[in-house]
């Protein structure tokens, strides 16, 4: 995973720098936490190395690694970021992002489609989103 920051100031994008080069393996697995294991190991969700690794290094929440772990009764998940890669602030903000501490995930495909190509209602990825926003936000979330 790399994180590639662009500009653009009213013309064309431009390369403003390189966040992340995505990080390096640990040298051990730091977590013995079951929901970890559970994400893991779980055939139904695909993990880029450095989410791989930020679960390894027990640097995504129980709340969340229970939440992805969940969200594969339904279907299968590909999931991009966790922590590793992702910007400290919301894009063009300067609130925290969520990622920052372990508490958010960018999902990349459901039931095996891009989520980018499942923009019409009904589609795999929307009742998977439904369910998630439901269940609402964490207590325990960062707060800019």
């Amino acid at each position: 995973m790399i994180d590639v920051r662009l500009w653009r100031s009213g013309g064309p994008w431009s390369l403003d720098g390189v966040g992340s080069l995505g990080g390096t393996p640990p040298a051990q697995a730091a977590t013995a936490l079951t929901s970890a294991a559970a994400v893991l190991d779980q055939p139904r969700i695909e993990l880029t190395d450095t989410a791989r690794w930020d679960i390894m290094r027990g640097d995504v929440e129980e709340t969340l690694l229970r939440t992805l772990a969940g969200a594969v009764r339904r279907q299968r998940i590909g999931v991009s970021v966790l922590r590793t890669g992702h910007p400290r602030t919301v894009w063009a903000t300067t609130r925290v992002s969520a990622h920052s501490g372990g508490y958010a995930a960018d999902v990349y495909s459901v039931s095996g489609t891009l989520v980018v190509r499942q923009r019409a209602q009904g589609r795999p990825a929307h009742p998977l989103a439904q369910t998630l926003v439901a269940g609402g936000p964490t207590a325990s979330a960062p707060r800019a």
